[in-house]
């Protein structure tokens, strides 16, 4: 049962109201119970060419984004939604297909990936988990500033070469990292006699930022590669370097690894993060789903979710690199 006060209303008055809440409320399915774990297996950019929708997560439930409208989706299954009060059902199938029925429209769109599982120098589209991913290199000469503007988005910085003071407060160099939150100042300025080169990777994910998780995470994290504590493991070395949330990222992960001559990280698998890999010395032939692909150092190597791979060693001395998973 459901009781509600209609404010400024007579016996007759109500009745109009009445009827229709009365209605919603028989018709309404059943509650259904979605683990907000769930959600970024729906979230993304559908489309068809002509029409599209963006499926977005704010305050841990999906919604609709048609032009600047924002509906809230309800679930009836774990692949049904509807919108409450309003014609609209959503079928998300397993195959990234979203079947839809709005103020008596059908409409059959896909997820769109733009990214697939590649190698190269520069990354930028979206993907299933990323609304935007943005990776490139920049350089800047000696005593040269940046303020590297961060666009509204989380920002993880690896210097490449020389050295880099951050926010006038420390000072990284070759191997690096400064992760910052969407709302974080960022200032870089080349403190090495010679040029300095970094590496920019800017997140937004599909669901909506969150500042107080972002606050709450604490100031920018800079690391410089000599405060990373090495294991040594029996394929050579492991770094790990954080394991935390961002305003946009629920969490972002990363490691460095080291392999010896001859390793292989590990056997072809898969997992449901996205994954990058960001060589920083050394070559290596990267196994991605049947096949492999060369990579050498400051190379850029995307995997997107469930595509099977395997870092190989098959050169004659070692190699290290980067490692970033994400979760929206």
């Amino acid at each position: 049962m459901e009781s509600r006060v209609l404010e400024g209303m007579g016996h007759s008055g109500g009745k109009a109201e009445g009827y229709t809440r009365g209605l919603q409320f028989t018709f309404t399915p059943p509650p259904h119970t979605l683990p907000s774990s769930d959600l970024s297996n729906y979230t993304g950019l559908y489309t068809d060419g002509k029409d599209s929708i963006n499926i977005i997560t704010e305050r841990q439930s999906l919604t609709a984004v048609l032009g600047r409208n924002h509906w809230p989706l309800y679930p009836a299954s774990d692949q049904d939604f509807y919108l409450r009060g309003m014609l609209g059902r959503f079928h998300f199938e397993k195959d990234g297909q979203l079947n839809t029925e709005f103020y008596g429209g059908r409409l059959t769109l896909k997820r769109q990936d733009t990214l697939v599982a590649q190698t190269g120098a520069r990354l930028i589209g979206s993907t299933r988990d990323l609304a935007r991913l943005d990776v490139r290199q920049f350089t800047l000469k000696k005593g040269q500033s940046d303020t590297a503007e961060s666009d509204g988005d989380d920002v993880l910085i690896i210097v490449r070469n020389g050295r880099l003071k951050v926010n006038d407060t420390k000072t990284i160099g070759p191997g690096g990292v400064a992760l910052f939150s969407a709302g974080d100042a960022i200032a870089l300025t080349n403190a090495d006699a010679k040029t300095a080169g970094y590496y920019a990777f800017h997140f937004r994910s599909w669901a909506a930022p969150d500042q107080d998780r972002a606050e709450k995470a604490g100031p920018p994290t800079v690391l410089d590669w000599t405060e990373l504590k090495m294991k040594t493991t029996d394929k050579g070395e492991s770094r790990q370097i954080f394991d935390q949330p961002a305003a946009w990222l629920r969490r972002i992960d990363m490691h460095a690894t080291t392999l010896n001559k001859g390793q292989v990280s590990h056997p072809p698998h898969i997992h449901r993060n996205e994954e990058i890999i960001l060589m920083r010395s050394g070559k290596v032939e990267e196994y991605i789903e049947g096949s492999y692909k060369k990579a050498k150092a400051g190379d850029i190597i995307f995997l997107t979710s469930g595509t099977p791979h395997a870092v190989e060693n098959r050169t004659n001395g070692r190699c290290e690199y980067f490692a970033l998973q994400w979760q929206q």
